[in-house]
């Protein structure tokens, strides 16, 4: 949360229109409908009743990839406006010096794609794209909406 509260902050997601919650409390049923899972979305950044990001943080010492099923669950399970309408929600994974955008487009068949990691150790610096990418998704977001 010390790396991400301040990137949401620069990219514009503190805004009127968006809300931003941590440790939101999360069911999931399995396909048979007889499995619940329950878990904690790190960070929700949503807008009305449609999710925009779900941030998926783990310590340091863990592997991105370790995060990337919760977060595609966690971003399956999100609520759609209208089933007509396809909406995509956005998807954040980070260990705190390593960052991968996931994007799960929702139709009928949902699908997903990932970004590179970009990393705060390589010599690159990866921060400054990281908020480019956050800037982008909140365009994206509040654009509708005039601000």
């Amino acid at each position: 949360m010390a790396v991400v509260s301040p990137l949401l902050e620069l990219a514009g997601f503190y805004s009127r229109d968006v809300q931003v919650r941590d440790e939101v409390p999360i069911e999931i049923s399995g396909r048979d409908e007889d499995t619940l899972y329950r878990g904690r979305i790190d960070i929700l950044v949503f807008r009305e009743k449609l999710w925009v990001v779900v941030i998926e943080s783990k310590h340091s010492e863990f592997s991105l990839n370790k995060a990337m099923p919760q977060g595609l669950a966690y971003m399956l399970a999100s609520p759609r406006v209208s089933a007509e309408l396809p909406q995509d929600t956005f998807g954040l994974l980070t260990n705190g010096s390593d960052f991968r955008f996931l994007k799960v487009t929702h139709q009928k068949k949902p699908s997903y794609s990932v970004s590179p990691i970009f990393s705060l150790v390589d010599p690159r610096n990866d921060l400054y794209t990281v908020l480019q990418i956050l800037k982008v998704i909140t365009q994206k977001i509040l654009g509708s909406s005039g601000n």
